[in-house]
């Protein structure tokens, strides 16, 4: 899939403009979307035979189409300015955020995502106060919180959608042995968790590895036949058993091989959540609810993802299939994702993976009392 960080540009908060005009206003503008149903019509030309010729018609039908719109609402003054830090550019996982954003604006939230190049320069741009929220892998953000930066997890993104692909020829882990085997550097979350995977299940064997930065990449290097094994996220995966099907499958599914992994999550500067606690529990509570929503009207969602991604023809005939999947593995967790357990269990695997030095607990890198508050507030399921 291709990623459009120009649509956020449009359907997500992007100027926040204080008036101006006063020493104490009492309202702020804020840029958002609003999609309206407008009747249109349009002109339909068909041929047809009449009595053995063949003659043009044309006829004007109106028909019901959705009509995007910016425009400019106001919101109390004193409403927070949320801002929130992406990690690279959007995907698929970035959508139920993005939709909670502006169930949020409707609370009088003004809310401003921003697409950073790397993951750490979002978790820098958190930790330094230029922004509040933050969005990214668990190493990433426990290696800030590690070296003193006051930040906190709160609640799950996503679920662990990574397994390892592989040519059939490769049927288990000891046949990864001496197999080209792409990864996305040294680092990375999905290495460690091969790694990890490759140490439990076959230590002995020693796969070829090559660096390939970018799941996509290697997914097109493991069809093009450049590459034998390689993880893979849950989009590219299905992308390369329906692109080449029969060619290649799941050598490993992280989803159900480490089931208490957390490999991303929300997080929040300390100092925000303290003074404003009332947008914490909004943000974890809109997102829940969108999760909840995409849980129970799948084709609901379906629909939203164009939206915000640019999408080849394929890939939109892929959503379907793609989104049973998420929901498959439980990809949007519907109660938060986190707990105390499954925390320590994610910062001892990535402790032991050589990713994080040891010292790190759940009590001094998380805060799940504000999740605690939103569960109170809208019950389990």
């Amino acid at each position: 899939m291709k990623k459009h960080v120009l649509a956020i540009a449009i359907l997500v908060i992007l100027a926040l403009l204080v008036a101006a005009c006063s020493a104490e206003p009492e309202t702020i503008e804020v840029t958002r979307i609003v999609t309206e149903t407008e009747t249109e019509t349009i002109e339909v030309t068909r041929v047809v035979e009449v009595e053995g010729e063949t003659v043009t018609e044309v006829q004007e039908v109106e028909v019901e189409v959705e009509v995007t719109r910016v425009v400019e609402v106001e919101v109390p003054a004193e409403a927070a300015i949320v801002r929130v830090a992406f990690p690279s550019s959007l995907d698929i996982d970035d959508i139920a955020a993005l939709l909670a954003f502006e169930k949020m604006q409707d609370e009088g939230f003004a809310v401003a995502p921003t697409f950073y190049a790397q993951g750490e320069l979002a978790a820098a741009a958190v930790a330094g106060g230029q922004a509040d929220f933050g969005v990214g892998a668990s190493t990433i953000w426990l290696s800030a919180i590690q070296a003193g930066e006051p930040l906190a997890g709160i609640m799950e993104q996503t679920a662990n959608g990574w397994s390892v692909m592989g040519i059939n020829d490769v049927e288990d882990c000891a046949g990864i042995d001496g197999m080209r085997t792409a990864i996305h550097s040294e680092g990375s979350v999905s290495t460690a968790m091969l790694h990890a995977y490759i140490s439990d299940v076959c230590p002995d064997i020693e796969p070829n590895y090559l660096v390939i930065p970018g799941s996509e990449n290697r997914a097109a290097a493991l069809m093009a036949g450049e590459i034998d094994v390689t993880p893979s996220e849950l989009i590219d995966s299905i992308r390369i058993m329906e692109l080449q099907p029969g060619e290649f499958h799941r050598i490993a599914n992280f989803a159900t091989d480490l089931p208490g992994l957390k490999t991303g999550g929300y997080w929040v500067s300390r100092e925000f959540a303290e003074q404003n606690p009332e947008a914490v529990e909004s943000f974890i509570r809109n997102v829940l609810e969108i999760h909840r929503r995409i849980n129970d009207e799948p084709e609901w969602f379906v629909e939203q993802v164009p939206r915000f991604l640019e999408l080849e023809e394929e890939d939109i005939a892929l959503l379907p299939e793609i989104v049973d999947a998420l929901l498959a593995i439980n990809n949007y967790p519907i109660n938060g994702g986190m707990t105390t357990e499954s925390v320590q269990f994610t910062i001892d695997f990535f402790t032991d993976a050589g990713r994080l030095e040891s010292g790190l607990t759940a009590e001094n890198s998380f805060d799940l009392s504000y999740l605690e508050s939103v569960m109170e507030e809208i019950g389990e399921r």
